[in-house]
């Protein structure tokens, strides 16, 4: 993988409502893999202002799940979930 990632592009956003015209509520999916084939393989969007990045690659997501390089912050609510559940998909460490 290159060292410096491609400059992420950001849709063009609506006051209030951001992206919310981009995504269709038939196929929320299949809008944000469009969106990933407009702007890149890693793009964020705002919806009523809660922005979000979405990383449409596996080989990025490979990257920024490697946890030599970057660490997890399991938040105390969700580790006491986990010290009761054991180990599952959600709450795994």
């Amino acid at each position: 993988m290159k060292s410096n990632c491609e400059r992420s592009l950001i849709p063009q956003r609506l006051p209030i409502i951001g992206n919310l015209r981009d995504i269709d509520p038939e196929i929320p999916i299949e809008s944000l893999g469009n969106l990933a084939d407009q702007y890149g393989p890693i793009y964020k969007f705002s919806i009523f202002g809660n922005t979000t990045v979405c990383i449409a690659s596996a080989e990025y997501m490979a990257e920024v799940s490697d946890e030599k390089r970057f660490s997890k912050v399991v938040a105390r609510g969700l580790a006491e979930v986990r010290n009761g559940l054991n180990d599952g998909d959600s709450t795994s460490l």
